[in-house]
């Protein structure tokens, strides 16, 4: 029962959380399309240079990358190597596999969220900013920290959405012989 109020909660959070990756993704390639253009434009055909232009650029590119790694992430479309269950025909083994992998991919997230919170306390205290604009690095150290929660959160939603179609999967086929 606590499975299916945590699946549904985060299908009605996802759904919304979506939109808000998508205007993020979009935005900042947009800006970093708009950008590159304008600055070449500017350098080749008028003789002109934004100074400092790359310090935006760079912030925008930390956001789109790192909001692409959570879209990635919910759409399962991470490079994977699935040869294992190629050559193995047994739904159970096939279940604890795929589970051992989702646990180990949940550890490393959970690892790297603890290096996101450093860089991010790292910036944050020692107050890092940019060279031109004096941007703080923060902006672009939180995408990172922000990217590797959420993607925990994705991992361990799969894990229990997956738990939950395997066990159904496995139960049915018992009962089927």
């Amino acid at each position: 029962m606590k499975n299916s109020s945590f699946i549904k909660t985060m299908t009605l959070l996802d759904s919304k959380f979506r939109i808000v990756q998508r205007v993020i993704m979009i935005g900042a390639f947009a800006f970093i399309i708009i950008a590159i253009t304008s600055a070449a434009t500017l350098r080749y055909f008028f003789r002109k240079d934004l100074r400092g232009l790359e310090e935006f650029i760079t912030m925008a590119a930390f956001w789109m990358y790192f909001t692409g790694a959570i879209f990635a992430t919910h759409a399962r479309k991470h490079i994977g190597a699935e040869l294992f269950s190629e050559f193995c025909t047994s739904k159970k083994i096939n279940y604890y596999v795929s589970m051992f992998s989702t646990v180990v991919t949940i550890l490393v997230c959970l690892l790297f969220t603890l290096f996101g919170v450093q860089m991010f306390y790292w910036s944050l205290t020692m107050k890092a900013a940019t060279s031109v604009w004096r941007i703080p690095l923060v902006i672009g150290h939180s995408s990172i920290l922000f990217s590797f929660i959420f993607m925990t959160i994705y991992w361990i939603y799969n894990l229990v959405k997956d738990r939950k179609f395997h066990t159904d999967l496995i139960n049915e086929a018992d009962t089927n012989g």
